[in-house]
Order: C-alpha cells, then structure tokens, then sequence
C-alpha cells in the first residue's frame, strides 16, 4: 500500500478546491490543512514534487514490522532485566477489638402538619 500525508506540501492543485469546499461545508478545513485556505498559497509555492515548491510530502510504502537481528541471523539474547528486590511483607496490625457503640438515642423530630391545599378546577396561569 502507498500513503502520502501532504503534511509538508500538498499533493496536488486539487486540495485547494477540496479544502475550500470542505470549508463551505462547516468543517474546519484549517485544521487539515494548514496552507490550502491561505490567501497566497498557489501550487507553485504550497504543491510537492520539483514543478512546485520543490518539498516532497511524507510517504510511506508498505510499512511493516521489522526485527534487527546479529549478523549470524539468530535473534540473540541478552541478560535478563535486574528487577529492584520487593520489601519483606509485613503483618497487618492485630485488632483491637470491637470499638464500643454509642447507644443513646435522641427525641424523634416533631411532626409538623402540611397544610392541605384544594386542587385547582384549571390551570393557573403565571
């Protein structure tokens, strides 16, 4: 697979009329393309490759995983990492027993009655 950001440049002419459309559109074109919208970006000046601004834009071709091995071709090892050495683990401090509980009570609160409120026929207004 192939992939050029434009990052650097733009690709070609067209991205001017895409980002400005993407613009009309309500999209914040600016924040794709940091040239495409300014007033004096022309392909000659903002455009990759040596007919415009002579940048190239990033690219990448099959990407993949790769390893780095010796030049014998096995994967060799090195020593094992050196962990720090744990603390001791200690005992969780014994119980001192059941803390006492304070069982006494106050007054329940006084009750105090609602007034009763008829319901309106209709509705009131504000």
């Amino acid at each position: 697979w192939y992939w050029s950001t434009g990052n650097s440049c733009l690709y070609d002419a067209d991205y001017f009329s895409y980002f400005k459309n993407m613009q009309a559109l309500g999209w914040s074109a600016s924040a794709w393309s940091t040239i495409a919208l300014k007033p004096w970006a022309t392909c000659a000046n903002s455009c990759c490759g040596s007919a415009g601004s002579g940048l190239h834009a990033e690219e990448f071709w099959n990407c993949a995983d790769i390893a780095v091995l010796p030049a014998t071709g096995s994967a060799a090892q090195g020593p094992a990492p050196i962990l720090p050495a744990s603390p001791a683990p200690t005992q969780a401090p014994a119980a001192a027993g059941t803390p006492a509980v304070d069982r006494t009570s106050t007054a329940a609160p006084a009750s105090t009655p609602m007034a009763s409120i008829a319901p309106a026929a209709a509705p009131v207004a504000a």
